[in-house]
């Protein structure tokens, strides 16, 4: 599936932003949103997100269906093995705790949240939305309400945000793709 970037300097969230912009979307692309700094995140339960600049991947994945032809649950399912595979790739072991984190011996390293926004007609606009904690230092996810860490603190080196936000895009993509033309 080809995929339309759109980067963003700052946002409440990413999910927000697409709720109110994916209208003006193309309709047979993966829109990728992503911000260099989120101030009002969420997850589920109404969570917050901690994303200070240029410290974290925020980004939300938004494509096209029609209402009912796709199980939020599987889409979930497919952005944390992604996740997983990525952040493997940096050398980090993670594990997939249901229903919609990633997780390195119990501690938080990405989650997921998945919305629908009814378009027209039958039409919805699926957005995946995630974080993932990539530089925050240890003091830093000691802040969070439950144990959290980030690439950072499991390598001891700092990573390069854009990049792994593409690897996760691209990757997610090509799953998605997979789903799509196998339900």
């Amino acid at each position: 599936m080809d995929i339309d970037w759109i980067f963003l300097d700052r946002t409440t969230s990413t999910n927000s932003w697409v709720r109110e912009e994916c209208a003006t979307f193309q309709r047979d692309l993966l829109t990728v949103v992503s911000a260099r700094e989120q101030t009002r995140g969420y997850g589920r339960l109404g969570r917050k997100w901690i994303a200070q600049r240029d410290t974290n991947v925020t980004a939300s994945f938004c494509f096209f269906a029609e209402e009912g032809s796709v199980d939020l649950v599987k889409l979930t399912i497919l952005l944390a093995t992604v996740i997983k595979e990525v952040v493997g790739g940096c050398g980090v072991v993670a594990a997939i705790k249901w229903p919609n984190d990633v997780m390195v011996e119990k501690k938080k390293i990405s989650g997921i949240l998945c919305e629908t926004i009814f378009v027209e007609g039958d039409m919805q606009a699926v957005v995946v939305g995630l974080g993932l904690n990539v530089n925050m230092t240890e003091s830093e996810c000691s802040m969070i309400d439950q144990p959290a860490t980030s690439l950072l603190v499991e390598t001891g080196q700092q990573h390069d945000i854009k990049e792994i936000t593409e690897r996760i895009a691209t990757a997610f993509a090509r799953k998605l793709l997979c789903y799509i033309n196998n339900q």
